[in-house]
């Protein structure tokens, strides 16, 4: 089956079926101290 019939049956855009998406390399250690910070803060807004 071509990817284009592929992707039309299951109603995806072809486009998402070429890159593998890519986190940052430093993208765990930014969540722990963002989570850090909420503690030590708590929220506002």
């Amino acid at each position: 089956m071509s990817e284009r019939r592929a992707c039309r049956a299951l109603g995806q855009h072809r486009s998402t079926q070429r890159k593998v998406p890519q986190g940052r390399a430093d993208e765990e250690r930014l969540t722990d101290d963002i989570i850090e910070l909420t503690a030590q803060y708590g929220r506002y807004g």
